[in-house]
């Protein structure tokens, strides 16, 4: 079977599992961390348990001022180490639920299971958007400094031809 490695750098292959040594199933689904054309990729992690349980025991979840949770995105250091710690050596393509594979290489879905759930999507967009509102402030700061030093700048040159 192929390693992380090996399904995770694929253009191809967006959502990847595998089993943990708890036999919980661990799915990956990967996402941009900038613009797609950047090939930069982190994780979104998300577990099933064969029991049913639906905790997500010991995956990181962050949390905004308002009390809002967001899933981590793991990044390709922090996916190493979490695939050493859980001894996750062997990935198969597409999501997997209950023990019977749900989608298919290639997208070929189970029509009787609900594979993503809005609220995941909801986080993650939120997540995004939150990203870019941060990315979009440092950006107006920089500008707005940059027209301060230059005025200053300016106005100087016009005391010293006085």
């Amino acid at each position: 079977m192929p390693t992380f490695d090996e399904l995770a750098l694929q253009g191809n292959c967006p959502v990847i599992h595998t089993q943990r040594r708890d036999e919980a199933t661990l799915i990956a689904t990967r996402i941009p961390l900038d613009d797609v054309r950047l090939e930069r990729w982190g994780w979104i992690l998300t577990l099933s348990h064969k029991d049913g349980r639906t905790d997500q025991d010991d995956l990181e979840t962050l949390r905004d001022n308002a009390g809002r949770r967001y899933p981590k995105i793991y990044l390709p250091t922090d996916m190493k180490n979490y695939i050493e710690k859980w001894a996750c050596t062997e990935w198969e393509e597409g999501y997997h639920t209950n023990g019977h594979q749900a989608v298919l290489a290639r997208g070929i879905t189970s029509p009787s299971v609900d594979i993503v759930r809005e609220d995941v999507l909801l986080q993650i967009f939120s997540e995004l958007q939150e990203r870019q509102t941060q990315q979009l402030g440092l950006l107006k700061d920089k500008v707005t400094e940059v027209v301060e030093v230059q005025s200053l700048l300016n106005s100087r040159g016009h005391e010293n031809v006085q």
